[in-house]
């Protein structure tokens, strides 16, 4: 008689003990309380860190505390707001939850720190206080090694209509989505935001001062961040946000980036060659350079500063701005060639 022979799906079965695992030793309080996520690994977002927990939202609107396992210490892989994880549920009623796994990282921002940004909003004013364009193309910069999608947002258009249509014009011919609102039209942000949401992770970012908050909770529906005065004496606002913090909001989620504007290059230990990376007008006439090494600032055959020499880029009307802009690439460019590469390489190991 032969005998029966049953498969056993090596998988399966693997879930099915590391389940019972997982079901093992659980507080019945916690049970109680979370009896759908008991026995499995469930996904959530981190939204927010404070003292080595980590608040966990899930896709049903529900949010629990969680701390992560310590391998991650061992990594030196620190949980980040804006990680996607891999939880389950541990012992403690007032800790309920183990992060297990981070899903891979599509960006990061070092500071603060933020991870998984889909769009990047950076909010200036088009008059009190004047945009500050140095400041503009090095965020430009940052977001564009980091791969983030960046739109640039100019406020307060009511006080200087022209100047506001002048920008958004100006940095639309770049590449970048562009817009203006003021303090009753926002239109153009609401349009913006119906078409791109979708699940998304949107920062806000620029000086204080310039309407961040103000544009936070319209688009939240509530007074979420509160907003600021501009000082008569310093010219600027005053900061209202200090930590990162994922607010959940129609289909997504919204946050402000304290401390991201003042970030400089040089700390980041970044390469000369990188700070093209915030000229993209610039970075496709560089492989027409003679040169592979061309540096765009005084190197024979260089397509860049022909290109801007002779009115190749923009119209006429757009001719001070990109000479402008190549003047600020120079500096910032110059800038990185200055710091010895042992220096810029010990910046970034320690990040």
């Amino acid at each position: 008689m032969k005998k029966k022979v049953i498969m056993v799906n090596s998988q399966d079965r693997d879930n099915r003990l590391r389940n019972e695992r997982l079901n093992e030793g659980i507080n019945e309080q916690v049970k109680a309380k979370w009896p759908d996520l008991v026995g499995r690994s469930f996904s959530g977002i981190i939204t927010r860190g404070v003292g080595g927990n980590y608040h966990i939202g899930l896709a049903d609107g529900r949010s629990l505390i969680a701390v992560p396992r310590g391998i991650f210490r061992k990594t030196g892989y620190t949980p980040t707001v804006g990680d996607r994880v891999i939880c389950s549920l541990t012992n403690d009623p007032d800790v309920p939850a183990r992060i297990d796994d981070i899903k891979p990282r599509t960006t990061y921002l070092v500071r603060p720190p933020l991870a998984n940004t889909d769009i990047l909003i950076l909010t200036f004013a088009v008059q009190n206080p004047v945009p500050d364009m140095t400041l503009i193309d090095k965020l430009l910069i940052i977001c564009g090694l980091a791969g983030i999608n960046t739109v640039l947002c100019f406020t307060k258009q009511d006080l200087n209509p022209s100047a506001a249509a002048q920008a958004v014009t100006a940095f639309r011919m770049l590449g970048y989505e562009s817009f203006a609102t003021s303090l009753t039209d926002h239109t153009e942000l609401d349009s913006f935001l119906g078409e791109n949401w979708n699940g998304s992770i949107i920062a806000f970012a620029g000086p204080s001062g310039t309407g961040k908050s103000t544009l936070f909770n319209h688009i939240a529906g509530e007074t979420i961040m509160p907003t600021g005065e501009i000082s008569e004496k310093l010219g600027r606002g005053r900061h209202t946000t200090r930590h990162v913090e994922l607010i959940p909001c129609r289909n997504g989620y919204l946050t402000d980036t304290p401390g991201f504007t003042s970030l400089e290059l040089p700390d980041l230990g970044l390469e000369p060659e990188t700070v093209i990376a915030g000229y993209p007008e610039f970075a496709t006439l560089a492989p027409h350079c003679r040169f592979n090494t061309c540096r765009h600032l005084k190197e024979p055959g260089c397509a860049v500063r022909e290109a801007v020499k002779n009115g190749f880029i923009g119209d006429t009307s757009q001719q001070n701005f990109v000479a402008d802009r190549y003047e600020r690439y120079t500096f910032f460019r110059k800038q990185l060639d200055e710091i010895d590469p042992h220096i810029r390489k010990k910046r970034r190991e320690l990040l």
